[in-house]
């Protein structure tokens, strides 16, 4: 996966995934351009789940419980799956 900080607070993973913000307090804001979203997960980085609370109508997921650190975020859809880190503030 190629990451890239393309300046304003989210980050774009081959031009069709955006996380933003980043880093996060709240909500994380998810987009995808190459499959539809069915499932989102959130994994610290001993790679325990967090939360999988994903509320496609607004394709966010809340992360306000989180303690401050860095995470991973797995997008699951139909035979695909994608992974980006994001910080949570």
């Amino acid at each position: 996966v190629i990451a890239l900080y393309n300046g304003t607070n989210e980050i774009e993973y081959r031009n069709a995934l955006k996380i933003s913000p980043n880093p996060a307090t709240t909500e994380l804001r998810i987009t995808n351009a190459e499959f539809k979203i069915e499932k989102v997960e959130i994994y610290d980085v001993l790679g325990q789940l967090q939360t999988s609370n994903f509320k496609p109508q607004t394709n966010s997921i809340d992360v306000s419980s989180l303690a401050s650190g860095i995470y991973f975020v797995k997008l699951r859809g139909e035979k695909q799956e994608r992974v980006a880190k994001f910080v949570k503030q």
